[in-house]
């Protein structure tokens, strides 16, 4: 579920990984947090691939997060990147008030 680009209830398959389920479910969309991927398991646990990244390579084992086991009852999630627009026009007018303000208060300030 989540940033894939087609969310869907998988049969489980005894063997497949995270990385077969996420193909089959046609794989990550462009705003997909690839880094991000979690793996709630049926028991409620979860495994992060930041986590067990981390984990196995400073063990020396590299990035097996992708090829670990999903078994029955499984959930991969594959959040999506937040990406909050900058509005432009109302920071300038911002920041333009603030600066004449300042300006303003300084030239009253020395005239007095």
């Amino acid at each position: 579920m989540g940033a894939v680009f087609n969310q869907m209830a998988i049969p489980y398959i005894h063997g497949k990984t995270i990385g077969w389920y996420l193909r089959q479910a046609g794989g990550y969309r462009d705003n997909a947090n690839s880094g991000e991927i979690y793996l709630i398991k049926a028991n409620g646990r979860i495994a992060s691939r930041r986590f067990y990244s981390s984990f196995w390579s400073f063990i020396g084992l590299g990035n097996s997060f992708m090829h670990m086991p999903v078994k029955p009852g499984d959930t991969i999630v594959v959040p999506a990147e937040f990406k909050a627009p900058i509005l432009w026009m109302p920071l300038i007018k911002d920041i333009t008030q603030i600066m004449f303000q300042s300006i303003s208060t300084v030239a009253m300030v020395r005239y007095l």
